[in-house]
C-alpha cells in the first residue's frame, strides 16, 4: 500500500526499506508519581533503578509493564511518554 505524502507528515515512523528491519528496547515502567497523578517511568528489571534518565524526544519502546509501545514527545505542552495507538493514516 503507498503511504501519501500527506499522511507521511503525521506518522511517527515512515518505513520505506523492504529488506531492513527496527528493533524497538523493550522497558518495564514503574509509577512514581502520587495517587490520581500518575508518572511511569522506565526501570531495570529489579524496578528500583531508573534507566533512560535522558530520553531523546522521538525515541521509541516496548513498555513491557502496560504492554504497549510508547514514545517519548510532547502533549499538552509536557514532556513525557506517551502511548502509541491510535491509527492516523487510512488502512
Amino acid at each position: 500500500m503507498p503511504t501519501t505524502g500527506r499522511c507521511k507528515k503525521r506518522r511517527l515512523d515512515a518505513p520505506e526499506a523492504k529488506t531492513k528491519g527496527m528493533i524497538i528496547n523493550r522497558v518495564r515502567f514503574k509509577d512514581f508519581g502520587s495517587p490520581g497523578v500518575p508518572n511511569f517511568k522506565p526501570v531495570d528489571d529489579t524496578e528500583t533503578n531508573l534507566i533512560l534518565t535522558n530520553p531523546v524526544e522521538g525515541m521509541i519502546v516496548m513498555d513491557l509493564t502496560n504492554r504497549m509501545l510508547k514514545v517519548y514527545t510532547m502533549k499538552n505542552g509536557v514532556l513525557g511518554w506517551y502511548e502509541i495507538g491510535q491509527q492516523t493514516c487510512p488502512d
